[in-house]
């Protein structure tokens, strides 16, 4: 069995924390003009997962997390 370090711990907690909302999630993949399926592909997870965290139903694994929050905060750089 794996053990955490508290420093992993908390930078997990944070990487899940500072995801913007669901529904924020989704205006800024649609205002970018990117599918669930190219933010899937590009961070090695299925269309549904991400569905579902847009959903609020799931949250990303800490891992895809980070990915996925660095895609979106890219993503509202270029975004209105």
């Amino acid at each position: 069995m794996a053990t955490l370090t508290i420093e992993q711990l908390v930078a997990d907690a944070r990487a899940r924390l500072e995801l913007p909302p669901p529904s924020e999630r989704r205006r800024i993949r649609q205002a970018a003009g990117v599918s669930c399926a190219d933010i899937g592909t590009t961070i090695g997870v299925t269309r549904d997962a991400v569905l579902k965290w847009e959903r609020g139903l799931r949250l990303p694994s800490p891992h895809h997390a980070r990915q996925y929050g660095e895609i979106l905060r890219r993503l509202a750089e270029v975004t209105p």
